[in-house]
């Protein structure tokens, strides 16, 4: 089982794709699903990745997509989606029976448009990030030393614990 969950969402997808027909199920509470895999990112890369327009390693090693748990299962299910020709906006539209041809050119014309839109705002939105993930970053590694630091003396008996006033 793998968990999808876009960073944008309340909830995530759990696919199961063992099972004689592959399974998309919601779930409103990620956090609570032991899967074998757990694959976060923008709903709009994900969507990307599904449909083969973009590199999964590029992402995986840009943090633009974060995977936990079994890579080979991931691995496994990247090389199952390739060449699969999935058309997510194609998929959803079918539901509409008759009306999708038409909604698909409504899509079409405004999705260009919106795509460009969503991929300048998440161009500015990585450069006005990227300071301070760095900081983050520089924090993080600051933080770690410091407690490397407090349990080497602790363990030498060079710092003393406070039990009581």
């Amino acid at each position: 089982m793998f968990l999808i969950e876009p960073w944008e969402l309340p909830f995530g997808f759990l696919l199961r794709p063992g099972e004689a027909r592959p399974r998309l199920e919601i779930v409103a509470d990620p956090s609570v699903v032991q899967a074998t895999a757990r694959i976060r990112g923008s709903l709009r890369t994900l969507i990307e990745l599904l449909e083969g327009r973009l590199d999964g390693d590029a992402l995986f090693f840009s943090r633009e997509l974060i995977v936990e748990g079994s890579t080979e299962a991931v691995v496994a299910l990247r090389n199952a989606v390739d060449g699969a020709g999935i058309d997510v906006v194609a998929d959803l539209l079918s539901i509409l029976g008759p009306l999708s041809k038409p909604a698909r050119g409504i899509v079409h014309a405004t999705g260009s448009a919106g795509m460009r839109i969503v991929r300048l705002l998440h161009a500015v939105h990585n450069v006005a990030m990227a300071p301070a993930e760095r900081r983050l970053d520089s924090h993080d590694s600051k933080l770690s030393d410091m407690e490397r630091r407090i349990a080497t003396l602790e363990s030498h008996g060079a710092l003393r614990r406070r039990t009581s006033r």
